[in-house]
């Protein structure tokens, strides 16, 4: 999967993360592309949507049609179909914020590109922090537009021991647990890409808060 991320108005250069990656911005409103390859892709946005988040505010008409979108609803997974050019209401209904999860599902044989735009959550805009509740098993990511290492991250170390993570493959899953306090490989070294969703499976059907600051300084 190809992530990317650009911004709209391009000025300065800021660093976002340890893992180097380049948040360009005078208004800071931008955009992160991925490449949905046939089958399923686990994304999410990291960016805070200025019209909305329903799929049609999100996703728009950038999908071919048909196409299907499975949103995380904390409990199970919420279809829409894309069809005739507008999304359907995801049913049981919700919608798609920062910090959460969708599967897009490509039928076709060929890759299709598409985007999450918004402004980039900071402290100005009153995303300087952000707290994701994480239950049982839940869908998550990374809710801000850098890449990191899993480990370096609030839910890597709020997790009690014996709590697995499951990382999506293009066609499983990759799955590591949390022992004596250090996470077992793929999760020791995985790199969250910009945009990467994943499931965290707390230890007995626990609840842990995933809190994390902006990895970035924007007035500077």
């Amino acid at each position: 999967m190809k992530k990317t991320l650009a911004l709209l108005v391009v000025v300065s250069v800021l660093a976002a993360a340890a893992y180097a990656v380049d948040v360009r911005s005078i208004n800071t409103a931008g955009y992160h592309s991925h490449t949905a390859n046939p089958g399923l892709t686990l994304v999410a946005p990291t960016l805070d949507n200025m019209d909305g988040t329903t799929l049609n505010e999100i996703l728009g008409t950038q999908l071919p049609d048909p196409s299907t979108a499975f949103i995380w609803n904390g409990g199970g997974w919420s279809a829409a179909a894309f069809s005739r050019g507008a999304w359907g209401a995801p049913s049981p209904s919700t919608t798609l914020a920062r910090g959460g999860a969708i599967f897009i599902q490509n039928t076709t044989g060929s890759p299709v590109e598409f985007s999450f735009t918004g402004e980039v959550p900071e402290e100005r805009n009153g995303g300087g922090t952000t707290v994701v509740n994480v239950t049982g098993i839940d869908a998550v990511s990374y809710a801000y537009p850098a890449s990191v290492t899993f480990v370096s991250t609030d839910i890597a170390t709020s997790a009690p021991d014996n709590s697995k993570v499951h990382f999506w493959n293009g066609g499983g899953y990759d799955t590591a647990g949390k022992n004596r306090g250090a996470w077992g490989a793929p999760a020791d070294t995985k790199v969250l890409g910009i945009g990467e969703a994943f499931f965290v499976e707390v230890d007995g059907g626990g609840s842990v808060d995933w809190t994390e600051e902006q990895p970035y300084d924007l007035q500077n």
